[in-house]
């Protein structure tokens, strides 16, 4: 991972990586791979939130709630809690 280790301020483990260069709508391959069950359909689901705008989309295997990479960018830092769509990794 692509991580600086300084803190977010008011969030304690939170720390401020560079963004990868892979494009919003490909992940990092460790986080979906490509064998993954449903992975098209978590692609297109994504992309939709992503392009409508939406922060986040539910899972379509697991009716979870995923946030999107945008919505990762627009946070401007990492979580530290292995995102799928992390941007930073």
């Amino acid at each position: 991972m692509n991580m600086n280790p300084k803190d977010t301020a008011g969030h304690p483990g939170r720390v401020t990586p560079t963004p990868s260069r892979r494009s919003l709508f490909e992940p990092h391959a460790d986080r979906l791979p490509l064998g993954y069950p449903q992975r098209a359909q978590i692609l297109a689901a994504h992309r939709a939130a992503v392009e409508a705008g939406r922060p986040d989309y539910l899972d379509p295997r697991t009716a979870a709630v995923v946030i999107t990479a945008a919505e990762h960018v627009r946070r401007g830092s990492c979580c530290a809690h292995d995102c799928r769509h992390c941007p930073y990794c």
